[in-house]
């Protein structure tokens, strides 16, 4: 049987004092989601302008587009990860210095859509205590779609999940602005 606790969600820890960013379409591409699923290379860097100046994390997250610095991406390269590529892009802050250090992440991993049946239906306390909700837990997919890599994308989806290796070397070297949920654990209050 498949074990998906050792997969997870990945998303910004959403630390403090963080860049803040929004993105606009390079010229001649379809949009930020092809380039994230690699789907279009830009044939220029994507441009992006902060709106609010921060610290530099090694992870920024917008919708789609995921700013990684350096680092991030040396951690891949050393550990041997799996599924993703880079892309260019030019960061500048609100009076249009530049800001060094980041490239754009897209998810070249694949796996097939989420499996809403197989997820759990509970109830719990709202975050102020007052009433219950319906949640969902767990984050199913057929195993016979995932192609193997280290990060991927579910379809139909700007997630990233990724293996217990990716998730211990980022633990190991520090990687800042980074959380992981285990897909057996994550909960939603919808559909996702």
């Amino acid at each position: 049987m498949f074990n998906f606790s050792n997969l997870y969600w990945l998303e910004e820890s959403i630390e403090q004092g963080g860049l803040e960013v929004s993105t606009n379409e390079v010229e001649g591409s379809e949009n930020n989601w092809a380039i994230f699923k690699k789907e279009i290379v830009p044939t220029k860097p994507v441009q992006i302008k902060t709106y609010k100046n921060g610290k530099k994390l090694d992870l920024h997250e917008f919708v789609e587009t995921r700013l990684v610095s350096q680092k991030f991406i040396d951690i891949l390269s050393q550990y041997n990860i799996s599924g993703w590529s880079t892309y260019p892009v030019i960061l500048v802050d609100k009076k249009n210095n530049p800001v060094d250090g980041y490239v754009g992440l897209a998810v070249t991993g694949k796996c097939g859509p989420q499996q809403r049946e197989k997820r759990v239906k509970k109830q719990r306390l709202n975050i102020v205590g007052t009433d219950f909700i319906e949640v969902y837990i767990g984050y199913y997919f057929n195993p016979e779609t995932w192609d193997g890599s280290d990060i991927f994308s579910p379809a139909g989806t700007a997630a990233i999940i990724v293996t217990e290796k990716v998730k211990k070397a980022f633990e190991e070297s520090g990687i800042t602005n980074v959380s992981f949920t285990p897909l057996t654990e994550l909960e939603s209050l919808q559909s996702m």
